[in-house]
């Protein structure tokens, strides 16, 4: 299902994907965890203990990549995947944002800051948020390569999650 949502003159389509049982009681890794198409991203978390992170009772914005988004990586050939529990717990942290971004919120910034806005995730590095010409939201990581956000504002008791169609990779 597509849901077209507007702002301003700008339209941005969203595809709604998230299993019927999110709930905004749970927890964010409540509801990563029970989303079946998350759980190569939810393993991450738990391997780098980036779960205790998102339960430390502070809100967080995360950008869930999807389980095809681990494959997609591989496909790419990408021959400096991070390896290691230092280097894989800032891949997950780089998925992560202190507070709640609100879809209205990313968009106001964007309009504020001239067409694209740039914000700091829980590993420290900046990730480049925008909308490409058809209104998709657009984040760009470090090395340039643009993740579509899937599905936006899945609200949790603590935060909300973005699926994403690709894996943020941090500098190295």
């Amino acid at each position: 299902m597509r849901i077209p949502l507007v702002f301003g003159a700008m339209s941005l389509r969203i595809t709604s994907a998230f299993p019927p049982l999110i709930f905004k009681s749970s927890s964010i890794t409540s509801n990563i965890s029970s989303a079946s198409d998350l759980s190569k991203f939810y393993g991450l978390l738990e391997t780098t203990q980036a779960v205790d992170l998102l339960n430390d009772g502070n809100a967080y914005t995360v950008f869930a990549p999807v389980n095809d988004a681990f494959e997609g990586l591989k496909k790419e050939k990408y021959v400096n995947m991070p390896s290691g529990n230092t280097k894989l717990r800032a891949m997950a942290t780089y998925h992560i944002l202190e507070g709640n971004w609100t879809l209205e919120k990313i968009q106001n910034e964007i309009k504020e800051k001239g067409g694209r806005t740039m914000v700091k995730t829980v590993e420290g590095t900046p990730l480049t948020i925008s909308n490409d010409s058809s209104g998709n939201l657009i984040i760009v990581d470090h090395l340039g390569r643009g993740n579509v956000v899937m599905v936006t504002e899945n609200q949790s008791s603590n935060g909300l999650v973005y699926k994403t169609k690709s894996i943020l990779l941090p500098i190295r």
